[in-house]
């Protein structure tokens, strides 16, 4: 094994993680959402946001202002195991 003992390339700061510290910051406010928020409200959000696959491939209508594709990406910062019908 060989140690490199110097290096020609000067040491610059790494790039600050912005995307992944927003994508932490999201899932965290959503979190304290689900917990904070009433039962009603709760359901409501979840149907709104959560990705309902019979919403998505269109045997259902829409449950909320949020097209069905746009779903696909909300639905990651849920947390729940409610069951729609």
């Amino acid at each position: 094994m060989v140690v490199p003992i110097y290096d020609d390339n000067p040491f610059t700061q790494p790039i600050k993680p912005v995307v992944t510290w927003s994508l932490i910051a999201i899932n965290f406010l959503v979190f304290l959402y689900e917990v904070a928020a009433p039962e009603g409200a709760l359901d409501r959000f979840l149907e709104v946001f959560g990705l309902i696959p019979a919403v998505f491939i269109g045997d259902l209508d829409a449950r909320g202002w949020v097209p069905a594709s746009a779903t696909l990406v909300t639905y990651q910062f849920l947390h729940a195991d409610s069951d729609f019908e």
